[in-house]
């Protein structure tokens, strides 16, 4: 549902709105995010590295099901429509661009300063 939003999101609604929807955006990327680490990092005892991930994928929001409530009640395209997308849209994007980054670094950060995908893969499968 909210992939299909995404696609029929409107750019110049989210530019008016941009600095309301940053807000709303570092906000639960704060909360969220900071609240998922201390919960798997202090409560479940997990490390650092799982914790960070846990962190990072709980930013991604979940409003599929009132973006679908909005939409059936024709008031998602209505500026707090709009603004409610945007923030998902702007928590997702950003989401997903966190897990890239820690998947990149999460090798450099355990202390492995050599890392090389395609050489693992193939040392990891022949072994």
């Amino acid at each position: 549902m909210l992939f299909r939003i995404g696609l029929e999101s409107n750019i110049a609604g989210l530019l008016r709105q941009l600095k309301r929807t940053t807000i709303i955006w570092f906000g639960n990327i704060v909360f969220s995010g900071a609240t998922a680490y201390v919960t798997s990092y202090f409560l479940l005892g997990l490390a650092v590295i799982p914790s960070l991930f846990v962190a990072f994928a709980l930013t991604a929001t979940s409003v599929a099901v009132s973006a679908s409530t909005w939409e059936e009640s024709r008031v998602i395209n209505s500026p707090m429509g709009e603004l409610l997308v945007d923030s998902a849209e702007m928590d997702d994007v950003s989401g997903l661009i966190l897990l890239v980054l820690l998947f990149a670094i999460a090798p450099v950060i355990q202390g492995d300063t050599e890392v090389n995908l395609a050489n693992r893969l193939i040392e990891e499968h022949h072994t």
